[in-house]
Order: structure tokens, then C-alpha cells, then sequence
């Protein structure tokens, strides 16, 4: 049985304690930034989550021109598939802070979606 990989079982509110993080370490609310300040902000984040995303790309074989079975690479560990993922959403958290999206706003949007998907699928693949 493989290991568990998280240091708490109760339910994880990622925009809140994110929110605690950008207040505890720069004293910023995110959704108070007006003008330059806040493109700035989501122009930052964004990028970081895009660089972040590739950094799990990076984790695995991909690439069509050689091995791309997505296999993690040698040395990789799920832990580390984990750190990058969370790091992605760290930044992307930042982004629902700049608009003041909630944990109960992003959780209802997830199901709201797979919802959608699984309607979309069952529409275009009947079993």
C-alpha cells in the first residue's frame, strides 16, 4: 500500500490559508490592490503558474521527439509531483484572492464543472 503524502486529514481551505500566507508574509490582501499594483499581481501570478506547470511537465517523460510514456522520471517521487502541483496552486489561489473567489465558490465551481463534463460526455459517448 503506498504511503500517504499529507500531514493533515481535515478538508484543506486553499484560498484561506493562502490568503493568511500573502497577509502573514507581505501584508497584502490582494483584493485591495487598484491600478498597475494589481495587473501587476495577476500578471505575476499567472506567469509563476504557468512556470510552475511546466515544472511538472518536467517531472515526467513527455516529449513526442523521445520517450513520452509520462513515466516519472528517475529520482521522482509522487512527493515531488505534489510540491510542484501545490506550488501551482498556490499561484493560482492568488489569482482567485485578487477577485475575492472563496473556498465555497471555488469548491461549487469543481462540481459544477465535472457536472458539465459528465453530461458533455455522456451527450457525445453513450454507453
Amino acid at each position: 500500500m503506498e504511503e500517504t503524502i499529507s500531514e493533515e486529514g481535515d478538508r484543506f481551505a486553499l484560498l484561506a490559508e493562502q490568503l493568511e500566507a500573502q497577509l502573514a508574509t507581505f501584508g497584502l490582501e490582494p483584493i485591495e490592490l487598484r491600478g498597475e499594483r494589481r495587473g501587476e499581481y495577476l500578471r505575476t501570478n499567472v506567469l509563476a503558474a504557468q512556470v510552475e506547470l511546466g515544472e511538472v511537465l518536467d517531472l515526467a517523460f513527455w516529449k513526442p521527439w523521445g520517450r513520452s510514456d509520462g513515466e516519472l522520471r528517475p529520482g521522482v517521487t509522487r512527493q515531488d509531483v505534489a510540491d510542484e502541483m501545490a506550488d501551482v496552486l498556490k499561484f493560482t489561489a492568488n489569482v482567485g484572492l485578487l477577485y475575492g473567489v472563496t473556498d465555497e465558490d471555488l469548491a461549487g465551481a469543481l462540481r459544477r464543472k465535472t457536472r458539465l463534463t459528465h453530461q458533455r460526455v455522456e451527450r457525445e459517448d453513450p454507453r
